[in-house]
């Protein structure tokens, strides 16, 4: 990066006297103390249709897409933004959907150590530990309740902490800090929570605006809130762990036959009319379930930072047929283009099973 600022600036500045050498070498230092430098660190692109920019922002214009699973080089950050080597030349793409691979990111003029001595404690056993902030990462031990860490750094929901003289990451919300609990803590431990991921098999629900599936975001989603629920000790059923078809009564009478705790039926939206709609929205049936609506609505929103298109009350068959706390979650819009890729992103849809086990433990407070 120095060699490219270099360039830049040489090409600008005529080195003619002492004077702009000193601009010259003034300049330099002041781009070098608000920039990031990236040590030799790839971008592994986390969605499909990723666009690529010829500038760090959406003001600037598009010159291609990457896909999930593909790596770049990286060359520096600015802003949130990640400009990457392509096969011509380079381009930026958003920070939010990508997963850095190799050695550390740091500030420039920052260490990378301890933060303030900060611990935090495991809070259930078999709490699994990974080489990266993501579920996409290989799971490299799993310690028990009670374990003291020492973290490092605390990104995209994750802890960096120190383990058996190497460095783990762990979600944040499965662990206490300081020595007390956070929102994560397991007041879902040992309930009763049937997930149903909406429509499968024959019924496709919504089409995206990629043209993939409501179907297969759905359980994806519930797949993944089942992982952590399980961490946190609850016990998960699964509607449907298949891209199988079944009714709306079926999927009610699961519930009311497990003596559920709490019903959730997994959702996302579609107004192909009205490409720009973006949001969350959460609805039950019957008026006992306002509270358990209104808790996981406001957690998810804190959560993900999606717009907020309300609680509602709606006389759905699945929640309707229900005996069981229940509600149907609408988790954002597919048919919006960049609210789909926010979707395809792992990241968020951690995001989402936080806000919404941070929305069961609330209610299960009361």
């Amino acid at each position: 990066m120095r060699r490219y600022l270099v360039k830049i600036l040489w090409g600008n500045i005529m080195l003619t006297s002492k004077k702009y050498v000193l601009t010259l070498i003034t300049s330099i230092l002041i781009i070098l103390s608000i920039s990031s430098i990236v040590y030799a660190s790839e971008a592994l692109i986390n969605v499909n249709n990723l666009n690529v920019r010829n500038g760090p922002g959406t003001d600037f214009d598009t010159i291609m897409q990457v896909h999930e699973e593909e790596t770049y080089e990286i060359i520096r950050e600015q802003n949130g933004w990640i400009e990457i080597q392509l096969e011509q030349g380079t381009g930026w793409i958003t920070k939010e959907f990508i997963s850095i691979q190799g050695t550390e990111t740091v500030e420039q003029g920052e260490d990378k150590n301890i933060i303030s001595n900060q611990s935090v404690t495991i809070i259930h056993d078999k709490t699994t530990l990974r080489e990266g902030p993501s579920t996409d990462y290989e799971i490299i031990g799993n310690v028990n309740q009670g374990t003291t860490l020492e973290v490092f750094d605390h990104v995209g929901g994750w802890y960096e902490v120190q383990w058996n003289e190497e460095r783990a990451y762990i979600p944040d919300w499965s662990v206490g800090t300081d020595g007390s609990l956070t929102n994560g803590a397991p007041s879902v431990k040992d309930k009763t929570i049937v997930i149903d991921a909406g429509h499968g098999g024959r019924d496709v629900g919504a089409i995206g605006a990629s043209g993939n599936f409501e179907k297969e975001y759905t359980i994806i989603t519930a797949q993944k809130l089942k992982y952590y629920l399980e961490i946190l000790g609850a016990n998960v059923i699964l509607t449907r762990s298949h891209d199988n078809y079944l009714s709306l009564s079926g999927r009610a009478s699961l519930a009311n036959a497990m003596n559920a705790d709490v019903f959730l039926s997994i959702h996302y939206n579609s107004t192909p009319q009205f490409p720009s709609a973006k949001g969350a929205s959460t609805y039950y049936y019957s008026e006992r379930d306002s509270i358990l609506a209104t808790t996981i609505q406001e957690e998810l929103l804190k959560a993900t930072t999606m717009d907020d298109r309300g609680i509602h009350q709606e006389s759905f068959q699945v929640t309707r047929e229900s005996h069981r706390p229940s509600v149907l979650l609408e988790l954002g819009f597919i048919s919006n283009i960049s609210e789909e890729q926010n979707i395809q992103s792992s990241v968020f849809q951690e995001k989402i099973s936080k806000g919404i086990i941070n929305g069961l433990n609330e209610f299960f407070s009361y």
